[in-house]
């Protein structure tokens, strides 16, 4: 068994979401929350009770449409900062850890080649996203 460097574990891991078309929207609830507060607040000023049922459910409405917004996951995983990559490349390798490789180039290929392996690690990544950043993961393709 061969080591891999984070930085390579990291390639390896962005090549499998691109390949499985995985990307993420990161839920920002202050903002959510921010934005149902104020619509409450400025219907209430403007409708007295009903004002602020409604204006906060628009207000929260508002800020749900306004977090959706999807990148893929490649580009999150590269602007993680070094500890969080390391933390995630820690995680990974216990599913290749009992693989053979001699280099990372290699290495993949093996997986590439495995889609058992490949969905043990985008499970990983997944888990990470979702729990870290709570971040929620979609396909944009089938998997491979």
């Amino acid at each position: 068994m061969s080591s891999i460097t984070v930085h390579e574990m990291m390639q390896l891991l962005t090549r499998l979401c691109e390949v499985w078309g995985m990307t993420a929207g990161i839920k920002q609830t202050k903002r959510v929350a921010v934005t149902a507060g104020l619509g409450a607040l400025f219907g209430g000023m403007l409708g007295g009770p009903v004002g602020i049922a409604v204006g906060a459910s628009l207000g929260g409405l508002l800020g749900t449409k306004n977090t959706g917004e999807f990148k893929p996951i490649r580009l999150i995983i590269r602007e993680m900062p070094p500890e969080k990559q390391e933390q995630l490349c820690k995680i990974a390798f216990r599913v290749i850890r009992d693989m053979e490789w001699p280099n990372a180039a290699q290495l993949m290929n093996l997986i590439m080649e495995d889609v058992a392996i490949q969905e043990q690690l985008v499970g990983v990544v997944m888990d990470y996203l979702a729990n870290e950043l709570k971040a929620e993961i979609k396909f944009d393709k089938t998997k491979p």
